[in-house]
């Protein structure tokens, strides 16, 4: 039999398995160490941009709260706006009224009731003065009663004539709601 020497050739497989097991593990080390790189700038990117949309996000969330303490200031000042037009109507209401019951206040007095003093409390006018008899009084109570920017006349006092003092006029006191006022207090209210 013929004897063979299959050592050289084996010595060369294995140098070749050997040659070939380090390089498919080298190549193995630099694939995953490729991979974790671009998985690291992968996921840098990720966070990068995550970062930048997140800033965007705040500026604009700081923009819409100074926006919305804006709007806070705007409906703050509405309201004041609102409450100064309401006392201006009510004002003008006021003086609207007033005039008129000065215009009609010679129109409803009896001949012989002097009024000594006016007045104007809220939606209340109180009126001081003197007459003669009290079936005058309860005339100008009546009148007052009838006219369209009073109602409820009241008398709150009344005196008989001192004979010493004033010639013997009766002094009062009536006291009218102002009923366009009372109306429109109770609407806005």
């Amino acid at each position: 039999m013929i004897n063979i020497n299959l050592f050289p050739w084996r010595k060369s497989r294995d140098q070749r398995r050997r040659k070939h097991f380090i390089i498919s593990t080298v190549g193995s080390v630099l694939s995953a160490i490729i991979v974790i790189l671009v998985w690291q700038y992968w996921m840098n990117s990720a966070i990068q941009t995550q970062n930048i949309r997140l800033n965007y996000l705040q500026q604009q969330h700081i923009a819409l709260d100074k926006k919305i303490k804006s709007l806070h200031e705007i409906e703050q000042q509405h309201q004041q706006m609102l409450q100064r037009l309401a006392i201006v109507n009510q004002l003008e209401l006021e003086r609207g009224i007033v005039a008129e019951a000065f215009n009609s206040l010679p129109s409803i007095m009896p001949d012989s009731v002097y009024l000594t003093h006016w007045q104007h409390i809220g939606n209340n006018m109180i009126f001081s003065g003197m007459a003669q008899s009290n079936a005058e009084i309860t005339e100008f109570m009546r009148n007052l009663d009838a006219t369209h920017w009073a109602d409820d006349a009241n008398l709150n006092e009344i005196k008989s004539p001192n004979a010493s003092i004033k010639g013997g006029f009766n002094t009062f006191t009536v006291q009218v709601v102002l009923s366009a006022l009372a109306n429109s207090t109770s609407n806005n209210h």
